[in-house]
């Protein structure tokens, strides 16, 4: 938590001698280059009403642009988005957003008023709720006007809260009427992404890679960003996605394993970033299968699962554990007395015995298999994205953990969008899982009072019966969710007494069983770009970098063959020093030793190659 506060303080100073409009000295920063980072997926929908991932988010945002956009205090600010700024009625019921002039789209075509209106006119339309992004604030919004070529007005039957404005409208991509109005918008696949963003859309092969330029006429600054393109290459083996940033040919990496970790940080081309973020590691029981639905159950299953051992041995320390009320443990709306459910194998045990549920399970020697009491055998199938090798450690832990208490895990390895697709998350209501390992990214839960009605809603998106990944019913729902709700038009003390007493339901009541906040550590590449700028949050590769970075100067000096020679020797040195240090320090991993001397062999030829090749 010290390191990420001090993150947030050295961005914060950052940007306070940076302005946002780089217009005035464009002119006089090199242009060109590729920004290319690694993915280890590939996107599931380029609908911007109905992305589900964090990749179908992460590929709009590089193509729309939205009214107002979050700094990295995530604060809102004009000038960030399409809106040059607003005003508030006296009432506080009637926003009216100011829209930048001389706004093109990636095709040439102006943006105008019309397709600001035309966006926000889809989604207030939208009653039944078709589009899956669609936003609760529509539901209390009572007339959305075009107030003049410019400018465009929302007004709301209750004083809306500034943070639900800001991200409720505020956020929203903006779509080309000219293209829009031409389809139906709940079945469009959208695969020519045509927006007015920062990088206009050149080449996607599916599971291979993305490509994008840069868009010269972007109105938030001159000629664009600096880089010529960026490319998105998605690359399922880490120790390749490694050994690609050694040699420079991928500038930004996230969460290689912490022994790669280690050589990159001896590397003077490769910064890390380390930091906590919004997202939070579960595990999801199917609660539309039995036992799941049993909430003694999920609670022995929560005291028997060791959090700490899997941060440490999964996930290589990168985490924290989290609280059961589903709320990050900062900012103004954590509530940390809620039910605690710690490490606790014999208490687990001692829930499952007082329920009769036995079977061949033996209450002295801890061993055997237990069935409900009505003879329903605690087996089941357990689920992960399989691209993911933390998870995969993790369900091999989680497997062995169970088998503590009587329940048998059978494994269940799968590719993200089969799961997601599986777990209903794409609006199939298959609901084909027993339990799944997954995680919930833009949490919010730090900085935003709508956090639990995104989640929780029954008439929203996550926690509604048409996708609902938890099948969670009840008075406990209907209580979350009524009180989510209530946060909405609610004052900003009260609403945090409202979500106090929500995140206490929650954790009594365990619709989803949280586990940790997960630390990400991104590496990348300062030789051939300067001007990263990053928060705890974000890490390096994101909207704020992308407009920054641009080329370092070239050295005045040429690199001779004994200073290659030199710093060949020193990566082996440093490199061994490394293995040793490992041997030492983590007992009982046999094989960590003979991992790095591979790593070693590869970073020494990954050196080679990078002090041998052309620059890209």
């Amino acid at each position: 938590m010290k390191n990420k506060k001090l993150n947030l303080m050295a961005c914060l100073v950052i940007l306070s001698f940076m302005s946002f409009n780089t217009q005035a000295f464009t002119n006089q920063i090199p242009k060109g280059g590729t920004l290319t980072v690694v993915w280890h997926d590939d996107v599931s929908s380029l609908n911007p009403f109905y992305w589900s991932t964090s990749y179908d988010l992460g590929i709009m945002n590089h193509i729309y642009e939205p009214l107002i956009r979050q700094d990295m205090n995530y604060q809102y600010f004009p000038n960030s988005g399409l809106a040059t700024g607003w005003d508030i009625s006296p009432d506080g019921m009637t926003w009216t957003f100011a829209i930048a002039e001389d706004v093109f789209w990636h095709d040439g075509t102006p943006l105008t008023i019309s397709d600001v209106n035309f966006t926000h006119q889809l989604y207030w339309a939208d009653v039944n709720e078709t589009l899956t992004r669609r936003s609760w604030i529509y539901d209390w919004t009572t007339d959305i006007s075009v107030v003049n070529s410019t400018a465009i007005s929302f007004t709301f039957s209750y004083v809306v809260a500034h943070a639900d404005v800001f991200a409720e409208i505020g956020l929203w991509w903006i779509v080309p009427e000219h293209i829009w109005s031409q389809v139906e918008p709940t079945t469009f696949t959208n695969t020519e992404l045509i927006g007015c963003g920062p990088w206009v859309y050149e080449e996607h092969v599916p599971g291979d890679f993305w490509r994008f330029s840069r868009f010269e006429d972007y109105h938030l600054q001159e000629g664009g960003t600096h880089l010529a393109e960026k490319v998105i290459k998605m690359i399922h083996s880490i120790e390749t996605a490694f050994f690609q940033l050694q040699t420079g040919e991928v500038d930004h990496l996230v969460n290689p394993p912490r022994d790669l970790i280690t050589l990159a940080e001896l590397d003077p081309d490769i910064d890390t970033h380390h930091a906590l973020i919004d997202d939070i590691l579960y595990l999801a029981m199917n609660q539309y299968r039995y036992p799941n639905n049993e909430l003694r159950f999920r609670q022995a299953v929560m005291h028997a699962i060791n959090i700490s051992e899997l941060i440490e041995y999964a996930f290589e320390g990168r985490g924290e554990v989290a609280t059961s009320g589903m709320s990050m443990a900062y900012g103004p709306y954590f509530e940390p007395n809620v039910r605690k459910y710690d490490f606790n194998v014999s208490r687990a045990n001692e829930i499952l015995d007082g329920m009769g549920w036995l079977g061949t399970w033996n209450t002295t020697t801890g061993e055997g298999l237990r069935t409900t009491d009505n003879g329903t055998p605690l087996v089941f199938d357990y689920s992960w994205v399989s691209t993911w090798e933390t998870s995969t450690r993790a369900a091999y832990l989680i497997q062995a953990m169970m088998s503590n208490i009587g329940v048998q895990l059978n494994l269940d390895p799968t590719i993200f969008t089969t799961l997601w697709d599986r777990m209903g998350g794409t609006g199939s209501q298959l609901y084909d899982y027993d339990w799944a390992f997954m995680d919930w990214i833009e949490f919010w839960s730090d900085h935003h009072p709508s956090w639990m009605k995104w989640m929780f809603d029954v008439n929203g998106w996550w926690g509604s019966d048409s996708i609902n990944l938890i099948g969670w019913s009840g008075a406990n729902r209907t209580a979350v969710s009524d009180l989510s709700v209530a946060v909405t038009t609610a004052n900003d003390s009260y609403a945090k007494e409202l979500l106090s007493d929500a995140q206490k339901i929650v954790g009594e009541s365990l619709p989803y069983l949280p586990l940790f906040w997960s630390e990400a550590i991104a590496c990348y590449r300062v030789d051939e770009f300067t001007g990263w700028l990053m928060d705890y949050n974000t890490g390096p590769n994101n909207y704020y970098s992308w407009m920054n970075l641009h080329y370092i100067a070239e050295p005045t000096t040429e690199i001779t063959e004994t200073t290659y020679e030199t710093t060949y020797i020193e990566t082996v040195i440093s490199g061994t020093t490394v293995i040793l240090t490992s041997i030492l320090t983590v007992p009982g991993e046999s094989s960590s030793g003979f991992t790095l001397v591979s790593v070693i062999f590869g970073s020494a030829l990954a050196l080679y190659i990078k002090r041998k090749r052309n620059k890209k």
